[in-house]
């Protein structure tokens, strides 16, 4: 059984910019609720079937991230995977190829560990929208706003998985269920002193429904998500939309892509 307590973070601090891509300037919220009407009342890829008519199975690699700070890239290592398996075409994403595009991107030697800084989430939504990562590139990415639900369904909805980035609580480092799984929540006395969140540290997550880091099923309130969560990313692939038979219902997708052009992206 892991110990969380002696994983690695990793994520640097969010920086907005004016020029942000963010979901509500493209969601149409009135047809968002009409066509959230079809999805489950609690989303969760992993309970979806498959083209195979199983559920996929779970991606339990910590991808590195028990001993390098690389979770900004597990995490979308964990999402792609999820959803090349949703999608019929399952791929393995290996910690070698974490790690490789940790140091590309980030300046880490996992020969000797040095260069372990962490990384930026734009940096690496940027750089899998422009060169791709682990093979495959997403068309643009959206920034989606934490405290709006309707938002964060709709995004999960036709995603197929979100990127999100984390202000983690000391004492995140203890809150574990029977299985030591991450469990996480605000105490009912409130974070001590200095403990609050970004005391431990900052950490990116791929989320399903839930969410998988460093290979665990991880659980949080709705509190404890508001409050810790400060990034959160919808990854925009017309691979992903084609293949699991939806439609961008309620989203301008044509200006997503024509913005992303602007931006540096490669569409297809």
């Amino acid at each position: 059984m892991l110990n969380i307590a002696n994983m690695q973070l990793g994520k640097l601090p969010h920086y907005p910019r004016a020029k942000d891509m963010h979901l509500r300037a493209y969601l149409d919220r009135a047809k968002a609720k009409v066509d959230l009407q079809a999805a489950p009342a609690a989303i969760n890829w992993y309970e979806m079937s498959t083209p195979a008519g199983t559920l996929p199975e779970w991606d339990g690699d910590v991808l590195g991230n028990d001993h390098a700070g690389d979770c900004a890239l597990a995490a979308p290592a964990h999402v792609e995977m999820l959803e090349s398996k949703l999608s019929g075409s399952p791929v393995a994403i290996t910690t070698d190829q974490v790690l490789a595009e940790y140091a590309s991107l980030a300046g880490y030697n996992p020969s000797d560990g040095t260069g372990d800084n962490g990384a930026y989430l734009r940096d690496v939504m940027d750089r899998w929208r422009t060169v791709g990562l682990f093979g495959e590139r997403i068309d643009a990415y959206l920034w989606v706003n934490p405290h709006d639900p309707i938002e964060m369904a709709w995004a999960l909805w036709h995603s197929g998985g979100l990127i999100g980035g984390f202000s983690l609580p000391l004492c995140a480092r203890d809150q574990v269920d029977s299985q030591g799984n991450p469990d996480w929540y605000i105490p009912a006395d409130g974070w001590p002193q200095n403990d609050g969140p970004g005391a431990w540290g900052g950490h990116a997550i791929a989320i399903h429904g839930g969410g998988n880091s460093w290979g665990l099923p991880t659980h949080w309130t709705d509190e404890w998500f508001r409050v810790c969560c400060d990034e959160l990313i919808m990854p925009i692939s017309k691979r992903w939309q084609l293949r699991n038979g939806r439609t961008p219902n309620g989203l301008a997708y044509a200006d997503v892509l024509a913005d992303a052009r602007a931006r540096g992206a490669v569409v297809a």
